[in-house]
């Protein structure tokens, strides 16, 4: 596991449990149920080298580690973190499942609907460095449903 940092402070973790005690040791706040945020920006922003993938961090409310995926944002609120590395993978920030829509067998964008879209929006955003905004703001500053 790396801290935002970039320090490394576990290289695996065996059970649940033992994530629990080294959240506590070295980061207090992830063991409250709270993630520190990395020196700069959000929590959910790509970690220092963003094109690399697999790299793993700590989420708000998570007992598992989140892994960092830049090439399959999540299509619903275009977050590169997933809980867990297989197609039944859930995004760690609103718990989508790319595995019933969004995705093909080869981990591009499906071809109907607006995926698309929405995927080219939510990686031209990870290429500046940082996660779309989530939820989604108007002009007025509300909310905006998609």
């Amino acid at each position: 596991m790396v801290h935002a940092s970039g320090k490394v402070l576990v290289k695996a973790v065996a059970t649940p449990e033992a994530l629990a005690r080294v959240l506590a040791k070295h980061l207090p706040a992830a063991a409250a149920g709270e993630a520190p945020a990395p020196a700069q920006g959000s929590v959910w922003d790509p970690p220092a080298r963003p094109d690399k993938a697999g790299a793993h961090r700590a989420l708000p409310n998570r007992a598992e580690p989140a892994v960092y995926w830049p090439r399959m944002p999540c299509l619903r609120c275009g977050c590169p973190w997933w809980i867990g590395e297989d197609w039944d993978a859930k995004c760690g920030r609103c718990g989508w499942d790319c595995e019933t829509d969004g995705y093909d067998d080869d981990s591009q964008p499906v071809k109907t609907g607006n995926w698309r879209a929405k995927f080219e929006e939510f990686t031209a955003h990870l290429k500046q460095g940082k996660t779309a905004p989530w939820p989604p703001r108007n002009s007025v500053g509300k909310a905006a449903r998609r």
